[in-house]
């Protein structure tokens, strides 16, 4: 209810819807991520956790974004759907690879960008994170 007549219903609305966006990403963070049983009472590793939450819930957007019909998948169904899997992570000198079984999802990780044209992450010394789809249980390479 309102009585500012010279804006659009649309105009009145969206900030809610905004808002709401944003209450359910928190409530996501909360129960998800656990930013609700921080590690401390010490500020500082409060803030680092609520830091490390903020960043962890960034780059399951930013996955999300990558993966054809994920583009609105909770953090949760991100986690169960493509990320909870048993695998080999092989360091090298060029790459980060993870081996992983088969999976029924595995196609759209393999498909998006992230698994089409790996980039160099600064962070691992310019590697690039490959990932591999083994058909029975991963194995390091000799």
């Amino acid at each position: 209810m309102t009585n500012d007549r010279s804006r659009k219903p649309g105009k009145l609305l969206t900030p809610y819807a905004r808002r709401a966006l944003i209450e359910n990403n928190l409530g996501e963070q909360a129960h998800f991520l656990h930013v609700d049983a921080l590690s401390s009472s010490v500020r500082i590793k409060v803030d680092l956790d609520v830091v490390l939450s903020v960043v962890a819930s960034g780059a399951y957007r930013w996955l999300a974004r990558q993966l054809r019909g994920f583009e609105s998948a909770t953090t949760a169904t991100l986690w169960s759907q493509l990320l909870d899997r048993r695998g080999i992570v092989e360091l090298t000198m060029d790459e980060l690879i993870m081996r992983v079984r088969r999976f029924s999802r595995a196609p759209v990780l393999l498909e998006s960008r992230v698994g089409r044209n790996p980039t160099p992450v600064s962070w691992l010394g310019g590697r690039r994170v490959r990932l591999e789809i083994a058909r029975g249980e991963p194995q390091l390479r000799p």
